[in-house]
C-alpha cells in the first residue's frame, strides 16, 4: 500500500492546515460593520481597488477586488434555509 506521508519532513507534517480567509460579506456580518469599513491585509488583496475603467467593465459587483467566498457561505445558508437542512450538508 502507498503511504503518502512517506518521505515528508516532520516540520512539514506538523504544520497546521491552510484556513482560507473570511470574505468581506461574512466578516462584516460577524463584526457588525459595513464591508467598506473593513481593511484586510491577509488575503493578497488590492487595498485601492481597480481603476475606474475596470469598475465600469465589472458592472455592479460590490467587491471585485477581493477573492470570492471560497465556501459559498451565503449560497449554502440560503439553500440550507430553503431545504430545511444544516448549512454543512
Amino acid at each position: 500500500m502507498f503511504d503518502a506521508t512517506q518521505g515528508i519532513r516532520p516540520q512539514v507534517r506538523s504544520m497546521k492546515a491552510y484556513e482560507p480567509i473570511l470574505p468581506f460579506e461574512v466578516l462584516s456580518r460577524r463584526l457588525g460593520r459595513s464591508p467598506a469599513a473593513i481593511v484586510k491585509l491577509d488575503g493578497n488583496e488590492n487595498l485601492y481597488g481597480p481603476l475606474p475603467a475596470v469598475w465600469q467593465a465589472l458592472g455592479t459587483l460590490s467587491f471585485p477586488n477581493i477573492y470570492p467566498d471560497p465556501e459559498s457561505t451565503i449560497l449554502r445558508e440560503s439553500l440550507a434555509e430553503h431545504f430545511a437542512v444544516p448549512p454543512e450538508h
